[in-house]
């Protein structure tokens, strides 16, 4: 499978994906496009959302559908390619965008933050042994009502955004790397309600915002920030990390 060469073309509000899905409201989205519309199926009218990435040639999108987990991935309703884009259908994202709790509410309670890194953690640690990635991003998770952690956007290696092709290329262990950066990442904006970026090679400490940290904590969640890949570690000591911090904090899973 290989990406087209041309670039998706973005639907405005009224517009109609595929003659059956008018737009409601269009949102940039961590990759791509995410897109609230209206299906029409003969009278009936009903709401779901639909996202958009840069296409894929040679997609088996009805394997796309039944090889997502759906205790990981959100379950899709429908997948095609159109217009050198690929859709990806779902009648219901239900849950609370994490990207929405951090700048709402800003840093959360420790325990909150240690419950979703660990949950992050471990679903993208069951996606690799299904042969599966998830793009690890504030905007791109949601916690359900259940207490759950789904992810939008992943399935098979091959949707991977920038995926260069094999293990042999290097393609699966640059991505398990950059996926411990993310999670870094989201640990910093979880425990002091800022952003770090790879644009932003020095921040402040956790320490500096908050004293319930434990010295432990901030230094591996700084480590797996580190713009040197080579000093990251591996995921699963990550999640093993805040497995222990979680206890010796009698957080409840």
């Amino acid at each position: 499978m290989s990406r087209g060469n041309e670039a998706m073309i973005i639907k405005g509000k009224g517009e109609k994906i595929r003659g059956r899905y008018r737009v409601i409201e269009a949102f940039p989205f961590v990759e791509g496009m995410l897109y609230y519309v209206e299906e029409e199926e003969g009278d009936l009218l009903r709401t779901c959302f639909v996202h958009a990435i840069d296409g894929l040639s040679g997609i088996d999108v009805d394997e796309l559908r039944i090889s997502r987990h759906e205790d990981i991935l959100f379950p899709l309703q429908d997948a095609f390619v159109e217009e050198g884009a690929l859709y990806q259908v779902f009648r219901r994202l239900e849950g609370t965008l994490l990207a929405h709790s951090i700048e709402k509410d800003g840093p959360l309670p420790l325990d909150e933050a240690l419950w979703i890194l660990h949950g992050v953690s471990n679903q993208l640690l069951r996606l690799y042994e299904l042969g599966q990635f998830a793009v690890v991003h504030p905007q791109n998770i949601l916690i359900t009502s259940g207490k759950a952690i789904r992810f939008i956007y992943g399935g098979p290696v091959a949707l991977m955004p920038g995926w260069i092709g094999g293990e042999e290329a290097g393609g699966l262990s640059q991505r398990r790397s950059f996926d411990t950066f993310a999670v870094g990442a989201l640990g910093y904006a979880l425990l002091t309600g800022k952003r770090f970026t790879s644009q932003a090679p020095n921040p402040a400490p956790i320490r500096t915002f908050r004293s319930d940290v434990s010295p432990v904590l901030e230094k591996w969640v700084m480590r797996a920030c580190s713009l040197d890949p080579s000093a990251r570690p591996p995921l699963v000591r990550m999640s093993e990390v805040f497995q222990r911090t979680a206890a010796a904090t009698s957080v409840e899973y």
